[in-house]
Formats: structure tokens, C-alpha cells, sequence
């Protein structure tokens, strides 16, 4: 499974347990949703607070508790990695700047104006979260297509079992009205 795959189950795994995640959210004080947020400011929420170790145990939780056993082995695991692949996205984000702070501190201030501003660091991790919310954002819709595709076509199905029962129904009544006769 590649990391868009992980990410992607992560993204879809977000958008079925919204509800428990906006109350993981809540309880966790991480921010203060309501039960209808919608999906993209979960999203921003779980993006931005993917490296408290305190989401990720909830969120693993979460996912522990609905796939319960031999089952949970591979789409557990296949969450927890979209959870760190996404925490190492943004992680990567903030060790650079952390790392960029630290060699600005060490080299002398005629040279600090050569490197990135905090402004200019803050809004390059406000860009990778953005990419990260883009991709949830396109892996749920993905997924809201195949299902309504599913339903369209249990619509079709039972439209066309309909009409085979009231054919078979009008056939069956001409048989017997011609018997009958």
C-alpha cells in the first residue's frame, strides 16, 4: 500500500466516524466544534493537531474499536499509517522550521535576513497543511462518489426487479383469465 493509499484510507476512515472524531476533538480540547462542523473543518482540526500524541491515541482507538480483531490487522494498520504519514508530513514541516530557528540563532545577525522569516516558515506550514486537507478532501469525495454510485445502482435493481414482478404478475393474470375463460 502506497503512502497516497494510507492517506486516502485515513481521509475516508475521518469521514465515517465524523462524529467521534468532532467529540475526540472536543474532549481532547483541541478545539471546540459542533456536532455538525463539516468535514473540512475536521479535517483542518485533525491535520493541524496530528502530532499530539493524545489525537493519535484517540484516533487509533477509534479505529481499534471498530475493526475489531483479525480484521483490524490490516485496516488498523493501514490507518495508523496514514496517521503517521500525515503527522511526518507536517512533522517534517516543523522540524525544518525548528531546525531554520536554531541556525538563525547560531549565525550572526547581518546574515539572519538570508534565511526564511517566521512569517514566511509560518505560512510554508499553512501550505503543507493545506496540500494535506486538499488531499483528504479529494480521497472523501472519491469515496462519496463510489458509495452514491453503489446506491444508484441498488435504485436500478430494484426498479427493474419491480417491473420484472409486475410483468410477470400481468402475465400470469392473462394466463389465468384465459383459462378461466
Amino acid at each position: 500500500m502506497n503512502e497516497k493509499e494510507m492517506i486516502s484510507d485515513f481521509a475516508v476512515f475521518i469521514l465515517q466516524k465524523k462524529e467521534e472524531v468532532i467529540a475526540l476533538i472536543n474532549k481532547l480540547g483541541l478545539d471546540s466544534l459542533p456536532g455538525d462542523a463539516s468535514i473540512s473543518e475536521v479535517n483542518r482540526v485533525v491535520i493541524y493537531n496530528i502530532q499530539d500524541k493524545r489525537l493519535e491515541k484517540g484516533l487509533e482507538s477509534l479505529a481499534e474499536n471498530d475493526y475489531v480483531g483479525v480484521v483490524c490487522a490490516g485496516v488498523c494498520v493501514a490507518i495508523v499509517a496514514g496517521i503517521i504519514i500525515a503527522s511526518a508530513g507536517v512533522g517534517i514541516g516543523v522540524s525544518v522550521n525548528s531546525a531554520r530557528k536554531q541556525r538563525q540563532e547560531i549565525i550572526a545577525e547581518q546574515r539572519r535576513a538570508t534565511y526564511l522569516s517566521e512569517e514566511e516558515r509560518d505560512q510554508i506550514a499553512r501550505i503543507e497543511r493545506g496540500k494535506f486537507q486538499n488531499m483528504f478532501l479529494e480521497a472523501q469525495a472519491e469515496y462519496l462518489g463510489k458509495e452514491e454510485g453503489v446506491f444508484a445502482e441498488k435504485i436500478e435493481r430494484k426498479k427493474k426487479n419491480i417491473a420484472m414482478i409486475i410483468s410477470g404478475g400481468l402475465v400470469t393474470m392473462v394466463a389465468a383469465t384465459y383459462i378461466l375463460r
